[in-house]
C-alpha cells in the first residue's frame, strides 16, 4: 500500500522535543554570527581608504629622498655707483657656471714695487682643470673701461688700488661673469729676478722696438730680466692689445722654461725668495702640490692662449682735450671667449711623451739636490773665498738658495716615481704618476 506523505505538522511531530530544540538553537546562533560579521565588515569598509585616491580623498605626498647635491656658491651683490657716470653702465654679465673641476687663477703684475700697490700692468685669467691637466689663458688689457661695483666706470687697472683683491674680483664678476679662486700678484723686481734665476728667456720679436729697451730688432733674442721687463712693459701709442699679446707670449715661454731641465725642483727657493714681497694666496704646500700639473702643461697642446683683442673691444675717447683713449669690452664677444676657454679645459685629451721627459728630469734634479743637502758642507778657506772681485760679484747672475748641480737628464720614455719629503704636510707621489 502506497505511503502518503504526511503534513508538516505530522512530520514535525516525529522529532523529539530535545532534537527540535537543538535545531532551533543552531539556527539562532548562525543568524547572530552572520549579523556580527556584517557589522564588522561595515566598520572595516568605513576605516579603509577609498581605492580612488585622486577623486575621493587627498593624496599623501611621500617623503623626499635626501641626495648629496652641492650647495651653489653664493654670488656677489653689486653696489650702485656713487655719482652719475660719463658713459652708461653696461648690464651685468651672465654668470659662467664652471663646474666642480674648474678653477680660475688670476695672474697680475703691477707697475710699482712693494709695498706700494700701483696700477695693474698685466692681467691674465687662467681656467684650470687639474683633473684633466688642461689650462686656458685669457689675457685682458688693463686699460679696459669697465664698471667697478660701488665706484663707477673706471679703468680696470685702478681696481686693485681702489679696493684690493675684493674689488678686482667683483669687477671681473660683474663685467665677465667670472670670479677668481686663486691669485698671484707680482711686482717688477720679482718678475725680473725670476727671469735671471732661470738664465734668461729666448723671445721671438715680431715688431722691433727702437726707442726703448736698448733697442730690440726683429728676430730671436736672449733677454735677461731687465730687458724682458722692458719688453713686456713697453707700449707704442695706445696699443694695449699688442702689449698684452707680448706679455702672454712671455708667460708661455716662462712656463716652458720652468718645466724643463728640472727647474721646478728649485720651487721652494723661488717661493722663499719672492713670497715676502709678492702677494698670493698660494702656500708653499699648494705650490709643491701643483708640480705634477705644471709638468703636464709642458705639453703645449694642453694649454690654450686667447686674447681679449680688437674683435671683442671698441676704442672710446675718454677725454677730447688730452686725447686719452680707453677700451670698452663687448659683452657678447667676451662672453664667447670665456665660454670657449671653459669648453677647452673640460675636454679630455691624451698626454704627449714629452711629459715623461719633464717628469724624469724633475725627478733626477730633486734626487741630486737631496744628495747635495745630505752631504756635509766643506768650509772654504778665507783666502780662496775672498779672491772674487767686486766687479764679478756685481755682474753675477742671482742663484737659488739650494745647491744647483747639473744632473745628467734621462732620455724620453723614462718616468720613475719620486715621493715628496715626509716632513711636508702631505705625502704623495709627485713625478711620473699616471694621469687621465
Amino acid at each position: 500500500m502506497e505511503k502518503r506523505p504526511g503534513t508538516l505538522k505530522t512530520e514535525l511531530s516525529r522529532f523529539s522535543v530535545p532534537i527540535l530544540g537543538a535545531i532551533i538553537f543552531l539556527v539562532i546562533v548562525l543568524l547572530i554570527t552572520a549579523g556580527c560579521k556584517a557589522r564588522a565588515s561595515t566598520k572595516t569598509d568605513q576605516a579603509r581608504p577609498p581605492e580612488n585616491l585622486n577623486t575621493l580623498a587627498p593624496s599623501v605626498t611621500p617623503e623626499p629622498i635626501e641626495t648629496a647635491t652641492p650647495t651653489p656658491e653664493p654670488w656677489y651683490t653689486f653696489e650702485a655707483p656713487f655719482n652719475a657716470e660719463i658713459t652708461p653702465i653696461p648690464a651685468q654679465a651672465t654668470r659662467l657656471e664652471l663646474g666642480k673641476d674648474v678653477q680660475i687663477w688670476l695672474l697680475m703684475g703691477t707697475d710699482k714695487e712693494a709695498p706700494y700697490t700701483g696700477r695693474i700692468m698685466a692681467m691674465h685669467i687662467v681656467f684650470v682643470n687639474e683633473r684633466l691637466a688642461k689650462a686656458a689663458m685669457i689675457s685682458v688689457p688693463p686699460n679696459l673701461f669697465v664698471y667697478l661695483p660701488g665706484v663707477g666706470m673706471r679703468r680696470l687697472s685702478t681696481s686693485l688700488a681702489l679696493g684690493g683683491m675684493e674689488l678686482v674680483s667683483k669687477t671681473l664678476a660683474y663685467n665677465f661673469g667670472i670670479r677668481p679662486n686663486r691669485f698671484i700678484l707680482s711686482h717688477p723686481s720679482e718678475f725680473q729676478n725670476l727671469v735671471d734665476y732661470l738664465g734668461g728667456i729666448d723671445v721671438s720679436v715680431l715688431f722691433p722696438i727702437k726707442d726703448a729697451c736698448g733697442g730690440i730688432p726683429s728676430g730671436i733674442h736672449a733677454l735677461n730680466g731687465q730687458r724682458l721687463l722692458c719688453y713686456v712693459s713697453y707700449i707704442s701709442g695706445d696699443d694695449e692689445v699688442d702689449r698684452t699679446r707680448r706679455q702672454q707670449e712671455v708667460l708661455g715661454l716662462l712656463l716652458q722654461k720652468l718645466v724643463q731641465n728640472g727647474s721646478l725642483s728649485k720651487l721652494p727657493n723661488y717661493y722663499t725668495t719672492f713670497e715676502p714681497r709678492m702677494k698670493t694666496d698660494f702656500t708653499l704646500a699648494d705650490m709643491l702640490g701643483k708640480i705634477p700639473f705644471m709638468l703636464r702643461l709642458g705639453d703645449t697642446s694642453r694649454i690654450s692662449y686667447a686674447l681679449l683683442g680688437w674683435d671683442a673691444l671698441v676704442p672710446w675717447m675718454l677725454d677730447a682735450k688730452t686725447k686719452s683713449q680707453v677700451l670698452l669690452p663687448l659683452q657678447p664677444a667676451s662672453g664667447e671667449l670665456f665660454a670657449a676657454a671653459l669648453a677647452f679645459v673640460n675636454e679630455a685629451s691624451s698626454l704627449s711623451e714629452i711629459v715623461l721627459t719633464y717628469e724624469a728630469q724633475a725627478t733626477q734634479a730633486m734626487a741630486v739636490i737631496r744628495t747635495a743637502q745630505s752631504t756635509p758642507l766643506i768650509p772654504v778657506p778665507t783666502a780662496i773665498a775672498g779672491t772674487a772681485t767686486s766687479t764679478s760679484a756685481a755682474n753675477a747672475t742671482p742663484s737659488p738658495l739650494l745647491p744647483t748641480p747639473t744632473p745628467q737628464y734621462p732620455t724620453p720614455g723614462i718616468g720613475t716615481a719620486y715621493p715628496l719629503d715626509s716632513t711636508l704636510p702631505f705625502s704623495t707621489v709627485v713625478y711620473g704618476t699616471s694621469y687621465p
